[in-house]
């Protein structure tokens, strides 16, 4: 599934379901997705993230995206820190 030198990192995973198609963790402190632009050269300057941190019962996002505004509106304790699944 990584196989463009990829990564997520996970902090204080809870609550973690797994199936044969899917995998779910209702709860982290942080969660951090990296990638090198798509295409490019895997030097730092084309190294993206997303990150998102929770502190208690309040959400934040951030990234370093450039090519759009990622919205980070929607983020809520009451929806799972990571879903992969539907393929």
């Amino acid at each position: 599934m990584f196989n463009e030198k990829e990564s997520l990192t996970i902090l204080n995973p809870k609550l973690i379901t797994e199936t044969d198609k899917s995998l779910e963790i209702k709860d982290a402190d942080k969660i951090i997705w990296q990638w090198y632009y798509y295409g490019k050269e895997r030097v730092p300057e084309n190294l993206y993230f997303v990150e998102i941190n929770r502190k208690d019962t309040v959400v934040n996002g951030k990234s370093n995206v450039d090519w759009y505004k990622p919205n980070f509106n929607d983020l809520s304790i009451d929806k799972p820190a990571v879903f992969i699944g539907g393929y």
